[in-house]
């Protein structure tokens, strides 16, 4: 499966287009102060996939998703990283699937096998309409 992207960079707009037999896919990233935008168009056409995951590997601690023991259907998903006194504010439309998981790296040391924690891994996850164009926006500020 050929994945290719032809793709513009526009002073703070990326934008990227993939055409396929059974997928097209337009994706624009608009970057702003303190702000991401990310647009997706997905046409499905002849594709029997019937999803789009989008995922975010950040560091930051969140002892609130580590507790989440199910995928949750939320609108927006903000996260207080005390640590680095950070804020995350994620919004989706149409809602989106959410699951996260922790990134730890494991290593052999002299004292034994030791496990660092080295983030979160967020998952977004849309169920696609197979029969038309898909239009999918998610911020980040």
């Amino acid at each position: 499966w050929d994945l290719c992207y032809d793709y513009s960079v526009i002073k703070n707009i990326i934008t990227m287009n993939h055409k396929n037999s059974g997928i097209e896919i337009n994706k624009l990233l608009e970057v702003e102060k303190n702000i991401l935008n990310f647009e997706y168009e997905i046409n499905p056409k002849n594709y029997e996939g019937n999803w789009l995951c989008s995922e975010f590997n950040l560091l930051f601690y969140s002892q609130k998703l580590l507790d989440w023991r199910q995928i949750q259907q939320l609108q927006q998903l903000e996260i207080d990283d005390q640590w680095f006194g950070v804020r995350y504010k994620f919004q989706f439309l149409p809602p989106a699937f959410i699951f996260c998981h922790p990134i730890y790296t494991i290593s052999d040391s002299e004292s034994g096998i030791e496990k660092t924690y080295q983030g979160m891994s967020l998952y977004f996850i849309w169920e696609l309409n197979g029969d038309g164009k898909n239009c999918i926006k998610l911020t980040l500020e």
